[in-house]
């Protein structure tokens, strides 16, 4: 989803962009660091990131959801889940946020 905003952006601009694929996020963010990369869509903008990266005005949003396989019931509530383990990268600030905003929950 993000290459069709990306190739939206660089029609809009006229300018080319290039995709450059990493093998993980933390490799993604150590090439903006040393500026071997110049854009990354869709970054969430973090206090650390604001030592390296330039951040533009937020083009989508999206929410957190809970992923299950299809043997289970309709997840509708995230109370049901906070004593259960949730794997989170280290790499993204989705666990910095989740630590924050549900402190109770098991990481």
């Amino acid at each position: 989803m993000s290459s069709d905003y990306m190739e939206k952006i660089a029609q809009a601009l006229g300018l080319p962009i290039s995709l450059h694929p990493t093998p993980s996020w933390k490799d993604t963010l150590a090439r903006a660091r040393d500026r071997s990369c110049d854009l990354i869509s869709m970054a969430r903008e973090t206090e650390e990131r604001k030592a390296y990266l330039n951040f533009s005005t937020p083009y989508a949003s999206y929410p957190y959801v809970i992923a299950t396989t299809s043997d289970k019931p309709n997840q509708k509530n995230l109370n049901d889940h906070l004593d259960k383990p949730t794997p989170l990268s280290k790499a993204t600030p989705s666990l910095t946020t989740s630590r924050t905003s549900i402190p109770t929950s098991n990481y």
